[in-house]
């Protein structure tokens, strides 16, 4: 999808998502990441998650990442859009942040 498409898409459906992020219960399984690797303090994995833009938010775009209420974890939702149906949200492993 082209970006101007994709930026109407979003402020198109911001109610719908902000609904089923609202809604998003993580599932046991999906608290503490996939299990399927090892803390190393060998290895850091940095990420820069900058405010929104004014511009943005006047535009309607939403937040992508939420953190966890009383954890250190953060989910990252995106907005998806099916060939048929409404559009839904995937959301990413879920990640521990440190400040």
């Amino acid at each position: 999808m082209e970006p101007a498409r994709m930026e109407q898409f979003l402020i198109d459906n911001a109610e719908r998502y902000k609904r089923l992020v609202a809604a998003f219960k993580p599932s046991a399984a999906n608290t503490k990441g996939s299990g399927s690797t090892v803390a190393s303090p060998e290895i850091v994995v940095s990420a820069r998650v900058r405010p929104m833009l004014e511009d943005e938010i006047s535009r309607g775009f939403p937040a992508g990442i939420h953190l966890r209420r009383n954890t250190e974890t953060i989910d990252v939702h995106a907005l998806k859009q099916p060939v048929r149906g409404l559009p839904t949200i995937t959301v990413g492993s879920p990640l521990l942040f440190q400040y």
